[in-house]
């Protein structure tokens, strides 16, 4: 953004501060299907044990996405991109759909993996009267002219209409301060080399073409031309300089030398990924052009202390102290310390030596798919609380279903407290944590509210 004249006063000011519990509850809630969220959002102590361990695991991969650059900025968002059914959208007009229909005004259009100054656009939205007659009440995409020699999704990082996913900004200090670059233009001396000694589609059986495409699918999928990473990684050494020397007066034929050898990586860059598209020829990345130094936040052993603001950001993060709670004491919340019938402890008792037998069973051996096996086991213990409390008809009783969440509580944070283990008491919550934070609300004389992920996402999400 500072290469477009963004200045680094528009970058949010909150990730100079740690960040809150519930922003980082909020921001990595796939990863916990928003447990730990609905934990604080009901009132949990944050020093309770299971909540303060999983907060300081989520802590961690906030503070590695900061470290990379992620941060928020307001009015952002990702749309699939298509063409104009109606034919009535002008050059540098598109028409988007959001949560509330179609929106109106300038905005900036990108796609990753761009890298070229000119992969970000600023196009104007317009409303675009009968495009319901085509899409019904569909949302969340964007839909771009089909007007001109060359497509808008092209100029963007050789984008297309395929199902490409562009990054969209209503933002409005970086349209303020944004500048226009002319989109990137393949250089013909540096196009594709294809061999003379690859084979021509035409030139193939149907059996030998198959062959051929599925080998290159695997190939593109688990061999990915290193030429790709080598380019993309000079690039971004190259244009951390750039940040750093681009108003500096006296690094002006620097600052030209360093411009060129990026344009030149970036044709680079794009060619190598379409390659395999366009007969598999070999693109490799000249040494003149690979860099010696790397910015620290890359982490590399040949590196350099980086000033520009990716580096600011990535030392910022690096300040922050992440305490190890593994070995944090155990203990139940007071509300919790009531009495259950015992054949409800028992039936979890039972069920929770079952599963810890499933659960070593998923992930003996770590093979590839052991992460999805070890979930659908949690999915199927879910499931079985789900069909005890009968959720579908309800018919059982509030008094029912909260001893058969309370059951699981104890049982399982009884077995934590003998193995001093902390991280198991996480089952009680991905199992029954939405009975369970209900029943703690409630012991609190507080009322609950229903929130969808997305709300949160808008209100607290960084």
């Amino acid at each position: 953004m500072q290469t477009m004249s963004i200045p680094k006063s528009v970058l949010p000011s909150e990730w100079f501060s740690i960040v809150d519990a519930l922003t980082v509850s909020v921001n990595h809630g796939e990863m916990d299907e928003y447990n730990a969220a609905a934990m604080i959002l009901c009132g949990i102590p944050l020093d309770e044990p299971f909540l303060q361990y999983h907060l300081n695991i989520l802590v961690k991969a906030e503070k590695n996405r900061l470290g990379e650059g992620k941060l928020y900025l307001e009015d952002c968002f990702y749309m699939m991109g298509t063409v104009d059914p109606t034919r009535t959208l002008k050059p540098n007009q598109v028409c988007i759909i959001h949560e509330n229909g179609q929106i109106t005004g300038d905005v900036l259009v990108y796609r990753n993996p761009g890298l070229h100054f000119g992969d970000i656009h600023i196009m104007q939205a317009r409303y675009v009267e009968g495009l319901e007659s085509y899409v019904g009440h569909g949302k969340y995409a964007i839909f771009f002219p089909c007007v001109g020699s060359r497509s808008v999704a092209d100029e963007i990082a050789g984008g297309d209409f395929d199902g490409d996913m562009y990054w969209i900004s209503k933002n409005a200090q970086l349209l303020q301060h944004f500048r226009q670059s002319d989109p990137w233009i393949e250089s013909p001396p540096n196009s594709v080399r294809l061999s003379s000694s690859v084979i021509k589609p035409y030139e193939l059986s149907h059996e030998q073409l198959e062959e051929e495409l599925f080998k290159l699918y695997l190939e593109t999928r688990f061999q990915p031309s290193s030429t790709i990473g080598a380019a993309a990684d000079s690039w971004m050494a190259l244009m951390d300089r750039l940040l750093i020397f681009r108003n500096d007066v006296t690094k002006e034929e620097e600052v030209q030398q360093v411009k060129s050898n990026i344009l030149k990586l970036i044709d680079l860059y794009y060619e190598a990924l379409d390659a395999p598209k366009k007969g598999g020829g070999k693109i490799q990345v000249p040494k003149d052009l690979i860099v010696e130094m790397y910015p620290h936040y890359m982490k590399r052993d040949n590196s350099f202390t980086s000033t520009s603001i990716l580096g600011s950001i990535f030392d910022e993060v690096c300040r922050w102290q992440i305490t190890d709670v593994s070995g944090i004491e155990i203990r139940k919340l007071p509300c919790f310390d009531v009495e259950i019938p015992d054949d409800y402890k028992h039936k979890w008792s039972s069920l929770y030596i079952q599963y810890r037998q499933d659960m070593s069973t998923a992930l003996n051996g770590k093979r590839p798919n052991s992460n999805e096996e070890a979930n659908e086991v949690i999915k199927l213990y879910k499931k079985i609380f789900n069909d005890a409390i009968n959720i579908v008809d309800g018919s059982k009783s509030i008094t029912d279903i909260y001893n058969e969440a309370l059951a699981v509580y104890h049982v399982i944070y009884d077995y934590a407290m003998v193995k001093k283990d902390v991280a198991r008491c996480g089952f009680a919550w991905k199992v029954a944590g939405s009975v369970l934070v209900r029943y703690y609300a409630e012991k609190q004389y507080q009322k609950t509210l229903i929130c969808s992920p997305a709300v949160l996402r808008e209100i607290f999400g960084s």
